[in-house]
């Protein structure tokens, strides 16, 4: 082994360098899916891993009801960590002055746990529990019933008529946000009102045990909103929660008859886990490469020490060893070359990846990387260096009977190559049709290894077209003077096989460089346009209910005078029915997206937002000159009979936006005179609002809320601005026609997506009749997308022009009260002060989604950031695996070859003429290597990339992946590898100058 102590110094660096970096790979994969996984269970809305459970509460058995649901939820969540705040609400009771009437107004109580984490106060304090009932109401309903702290309210059931109670009202409050899980959806609580048979407001909130003690007396219903807290869970962890979860009705059964639980977290676990799966998969395809090159490279070496040792294994055979013997003796020269590997690796992993930990995508990222444990560390170094001394050890037995070097025949190669074409064809033609998470619980192994393959087998091929190569440059520099160039051209077209080896792994080293820079520019391109997708705008604004905030009219120019905000678009966003499917209804200002919209501009142009603008029914004017400070309308009621109540009306007003607001007028009597009502800007724009001029009125209408008694006419006879001027009056709005009463709408165009498309079975040209709370719909198609910004791109979903439903619908005279008001705001922004404000300002908006926040959380995601730093790892081991086996290569090389120089020094040739032949040799190849590897790589990341870029939790993403060539860093780790090489060209070549000139050649 000594005379061979370059190569097996080599043999045992590569092996080193092959176990840790594989080591530190397995360790780096399962320490990010486990970050991943701690991340997106952290995130999980109480939508996603919440449960919503109902159940019946006895008389008096508030307790022992909350006792049973404690139990229960500890049998099904174990040693997770669970919150489960209750809401109660008792039977409604008639307000004061309203019990004569026939639908009196009503209100309830109710109790919430905890509810000081979830609402604030607005004025007062909350109730205690003394002898005294006290309570505390929301702000909305307060000023409805025209309630402050320290009122007395004597309250009577409507049920149990003969049950009065007495409660003081000793705070006022306002919920945190509408969508709280604690609320469940309840209006009453949210925005102070809940229409139906009956109107009631409130509710007056009291003290759990207060509401125990006063308001179960024939029983109620109460509510749980469980919340698991998920970030300790492993991934079998979480699967084994999803199961018990699944299973949970059976628990709660045992609880009593009447419990009812909702959720979707066995979905959840399920979703997560394919994504665990993916990552894991996807984690493997770097891990892969590394096998692969640190293979070769392994076989290349092996290869050199079996030739390198071919005459003394013949002279062992002659002297009588047996194969036996050779067999022992080679594979104990195998193992003690690996030992240094196995014992090295896993120590050496940990701090290999906390330097990995210093690269820009895992810093940005915030991943704790760690190696893990040591022992399956162990184990994995101990497998690789086994297999390695397998490798070391083959080459040489298999030479051992042979006395003359033996290659493969062409056509051996020729099978060989073919095979490796059809796998690698199958590999990527699977992988072309993979979507995301597996739904079989294991990935294919083919798809997994499918660049691998790819690379390998595109690397073989170049590899054919060395000889051609090099006999075409051999006749170019033939014609030359040069000694150099012609011999060194002349060498490499003769002895293409002995230089494939080390060519091969810089081909492979290149192109596993291209396909790293590529899938990393790619996934971040990617990361960024499905965020702009799935936000649709910079600002993505959602309406609260109630509070002291501008009205409807006056928040979009609100909103517009928000810092760094540019332009506002009203969005309302609705669900319909299609059948038994579930339809997205997305409405809004289409010309006003332009500006606003922040998708890619294919898909922006995919939209035909043209097509849907070209189509809106012109406005009927109606407009008030200038920025009144108020509107007066001349409005005259005649009754057809007697009717003693004053008349409410609505007027539909229309702001320079091109946006309907229904106003009620003040009541007027129905006495046939002409009255003149006002409207004050301030009170329509509403506490801090802002009135998008021109106004222009469009329709008078009989309030839906207060319907006349008796029929009536009533009519517009003018309209005028205070102190600027009359506003025409269109003919729809000179009476108030009664309602409609169709069910069916009229009919709009509209842009649906794909899966809408196929589930209706209605192509471009043709109309679609949905179910939304306003009646049925019809939408005409114009033109078919594949998703729509901001919705859910596996969902159906539709894209509908506002202004242009509003004022169809208003004409039809169908319009609801508040069916067509927008309830999200789309804001285009230059900065982040817009989302500070709003932060101090939660009644005026809430942020439903912020672009730049949503691009730097898909981009800094671990899956990302980990596909990276496993990509960078990758590359640094090829190009290391690259330089070990050039360098073994040319020294070998250039010893083997000590006959042929001393042949040329006795002909003439200089030490420098033949160190500049073998300069150029090197130099062939590695051009050959680098400029073949920039094109392998190309082409393997067009078939390849696409297809392996996922979504930060393991989904096909949309929109779907475009390949990003960074020509700029492509060009620079070109330049880089070509001067690594350059340098270590130079380095070579100054050596077997000084080795020929020791050998007594001159200078």
């Amino acid at each position: 082994m000594a005379n061979d102590r370059g190569l097996v110094l080599a043999a045992c660096a590569t092996v080193l360098f092959a176990a840790t970096v594989l080591a530190a790979l397995v360790g780096y994969s399962g320490s990010v899916t486990q970050e991943g996984l701690r991340r997106t269970l952290a995130k999980a809305s109480p939508e996603s891993a919440g449960t919503r459970l109902s159940g019946p509460v006895p008389p008096g058995g508030v307790a022992a009801t909350q006792a049973k649901v404690d139990r229960a939820l500890r049998e099904i969540y174990r040693e997770v960590p669970v919150t489960a705040p209750v809401a109660i609400r008792s039977d409604t009771f008639t307000l004061p002055g309203q019990e004569k009437k026939e639908r009196p107004e009503l209100t309830a109580f109710a109790a919430y746990s905890g509810i000081a984490r979830h609402a604030r106060l607005v004025s007062g304090r909350w109730p205690g529990r003394g002898a005294a009932l006290e309570a505390v109401l929301p702000a909305d309903a307060a000023r409805a019933m025209r309630v402050s702290p320290g009122a007395s309210l004597t309250l009577r059931g409507r049920i149990d008529r003969a049950q009065v109670v007495q409660v003081t009202v000793v705070g006022l409050f306002q919920v945190n946000a509408a969508d709280d899980a604690l609320w469940q959806g309840d209006r009453l609580v949210t925005t102070g009102l809940e229409r139906g048979d009956y109107t009631t407001r409130g509710p007056l909130v009291v003290p759990i045990e207060t509401f125990a003690a006063k308001f179960t007396g024939s029983g109620v219903q109460a509510r749980w909103s469980v919340m698991p807290d998920l970030r300790g869970l492993s991934a079998d962890g979480m699967v084994d929660l999803g199961r018990r979860v699944r299973g949970g009705g059976e628990v709660f059964e045992k609880s009593g008859p009447g419990f009812a639980a909702v959720t979707r977290l066995p979905e959840l676990t399920e979703q997560l886990n394919g994504a665990v799966l993916v990552s894991r998969s996807t984690m493997l395809i770097p891990v892969l490469q590394l096998v692969m090159l640190a293979g070769y490279a392994l076989v290349l070496v092996a290869r050199l020490l079996a030739d390198h040792r071919r005459q003394e294994i013949a002279l062992l055979r002659m002297r009588g060893a047996a194969m036996l013997q050779l067999t022992g003796l080679t594979l104990a020269e195998g193992l003690f070359i690996v030992l240094p590997g196995a014992l090295l690796a896993p120590l050496l992993a940990g701090p290999l990846l906390r330097a990995l930990g210093w690269a820009p995508a895992v810093e940005a990222a915030g991943l704790r990387l760690d190696a893990g444990p040591l022992l399956p560390l162990f184990g994995i170094s101990v497998a690789a260096a086994l297999a390695s001394a397998a490798v070391l050890t083959v080459p040489t037995l298999r030479g051992a009977g042979r006395s003359l070097v033996v290659t493969r025949t062409r056509r051996g190669a020729s099978w060989t190559d073919a095979v490796l074409l059809i796998v690698a064809a199958l590999a990527l033609w699977q992988l072309s049709r993979y979507g995301g998470a597996p739904t079989t619980g294991a990935i294919d192994p083919v798809i997994v290894s499918g660049p691998a393959i790819a690379l390998l087998a595109g690397g073989v091929l170049l590899l054919r077209l060395v000889p051609i190569t090099s006999a075409a440059v051999e006749r170019v520099a033939s014609r030359g003077r040069g000694f150099a160039v012609s011999m060194g051209a002349r060498q490499v077209s003769r002895s293409s096989i002995r230089h494939a080896g080390p060519a091969l792994l810089l081909v492979m080293a290149m192109a596993v460089g291209v396909l790293s820079v590529t899938t990393m520019a790619t996934w971040r391109q990617s990361q960024l346009d499905q965020a702009d997708f799935r936000a649709g705008a910079d600002l993505r604004l959602t309406v609260p209910d109630g509070g002291h905030a501008p009205s409807p009219m006056g928040r979009a120019g609100r909103l517009a005078a928000l810092p760094d905000v540019t332009g506002v678009v009203g969005v309302r966003r609705q669900d319909a029915t299609l059948g038994d499917l579930s339809v997205g209804l997305l409405a809004a200002d289409v010309r006003a997206l332009a500006g606003t919209l922040r998708v890619r501009p294919d898909l922006a142009a995919a939209l035909r937002r043209a097509d849907l603008a070209s189509n809106r029914s012109p406005a009927p004017g109606g407009t008030f000159p200038g920025r009144p400070e108020s509107l007066q309308f001349d409005v005259r009621a005649t009754p057809e009979g007697q009717l003693k109540d004053d008349l409410q009306l609505d007027v539909t007003l229309a702001d320079g936006r091109g946006l309907l607001y229904r106003v009620p007028l003040p009541a007027v009597k129905p006495d046939g005179r002409t009255r003149t009502v006002t409207l004050n800007a301030a009170d329509l724009a509403g506490p801090g609002g802002v009135i998008s001029y021109p106004l222009s009125v469009r329709g008078l209408h009989h309030s839906p809320d207060h319907p006349p008694a008796g029929r009536v006419k009533a009519d517009l006879l003018g309209a005028r601005g205070t102190g600027t001027g009359e506003a025409p009056l269109p003919q729809a709005a000179r009476s108030a026609a009664p309602p409609s009463g169709k069910k069916t709408q009229p009919a709009v165009p509209g842009i649906v997506t794909r899966e809408l498309a196929d589930r209706s079975l209605v192509k471009v040209g043709g109309t679609v009749t949905l179910g939304t709370a306003d009646g049925e719909q019809p939408v005409r198609i114009v033109a078919v997308v594949p998703a729509l910004p901001s919705a859910d791109p596996g969902r159906p979903a539709l894209l509908v022009d506002l202004p242009d439903l509003a004022q169809r619908r208003l004409a039809a005279g169908s319009a609801t009260a508040d069916g067509l008001v927008p309830d999200e705001w789309w804001a285009s922004a230059r900065g982040d002060r817009a989302v500070r404000e709003l932060a101090s300002r939660p009644d005026l908006a809430r942020v439903a989604s912020d672009r730049a926040a949503l691009r730097r959380e898909l981009r800094d995601a671990p899956l990302g950031a980990a596909l990276q730093g496993a990509l960078v790892l990758g590359f640094a081991a090829a190009l290391a695996f690259a330089v070990i086996a050039f360098v073994v290569s040319s020294a070998v090389a250039a010893r083997e070859r000590a006959r042929e120089f001393a042949v040329l020094r006795a002909l003439g040739v200089r030490g420098r003429q033949i160190s500049g032949m073998l300069a150029v040799e090197q130099t062939f190849l590695v051009g050959l290597g680098l400029v073949g590897g920039l094109a392998l790589g190309l082409l393997v990341a067009r078939l390849v990339v696409g297809h392996i870029v996922l979504t930060v939790q393991a989904g096909a993403p949309y929109p779907p992946a475009d390949l990003v060539v960074p020509w700029t860093i492509l060009l620079a780790v070109f330049a880089a590898v070509a001067a690594v090489f350059g340098l270590l060209l130079a380095v070579l070549t100054r050596a077997l100058r000084r080795r020929v000139a020791g050998e007594g050649t001159d200078r």
